[in-house]
């Protein structure tokens, strides 16, 4: 009980806290701060399923996709729209983790999780393209290897097993064959 409580009041506070952003700050903004609100929902989804396992797979789709933004971005090299010192800009991390989050969603707990996550996700692409941070090679990579990351290290979560009724089943008719004796 305290636990969904907590994932409620929690999940309330994120998702009021993107609007008021988007009116004191840029969209760049907003975007950066989505693509972080992502996968803490999917880890507070988790948690307050008590989902152990969806926990640990969140974790691996976060660091694989990570690791391969960055192995790609190093090896890469490709500078920035608009600035001739950052290297960094293939594939876009901030896109790779939000499709992430959001793929890790759809996949361990269904369409009414990850179908929102997408959305979002997209949107963090988008103030990505329109910050002049990336161009949409960048984006559409980043978010690939965020879904690929989500696709292969989650699993649908299980469906709970009903516990089994203590309760005795009434048995008709049996009372009247004791007195009949």
């Amino acid at each position: 009980m305290f636990k969904q409580k907590l994932q409620s009041i929690f999940l309330i506070t994120l998702v009021c806290l993107s609007p008021l952003c988007a009116k004191k700050h840029s969209r760049e903004k907003v975007g950066q701060i989505i693509q972080i609100t992502i996968p803490v929902t999917g880890l507070l989804i988790a948690f307050g399923k008590d989902d152990t396992e969806g926990m640990k797979q969140l974790f691996y789709s976060v660091a694989a996709s990570t690791a391969a933004t960055w192995a790609l971005k190093l090896t890469v090299r490709k500078k920035r729209p608009g600035s001739s010192k950052n290297r960094h800009s293939f594939p876009s991390g901030d896109t790779s983790l939000a499709f992430s989050g959001a793929s890790f969603l759809g996949m361990r707990y269904g369409v009414a999780y990850g179908a929102p996550g997408l959305a979002a996700a997209s949107y963090v692409g988008y103030s990505r393209v329109q910050a002049k941070r990336h161009d949409w090679a960048d984006v559409i990579c980043g978010g690939v290897i965020g879904g690929l990351s989500g696709f292969l290290f989650t699993t649908p979560q299980p469906e709970k097993k009903q516990e089994k009724s203590t309760e005795v089943p009434e048995l008709k008719g049996v009372s009247g064959l004791a007195t009949q004796k």
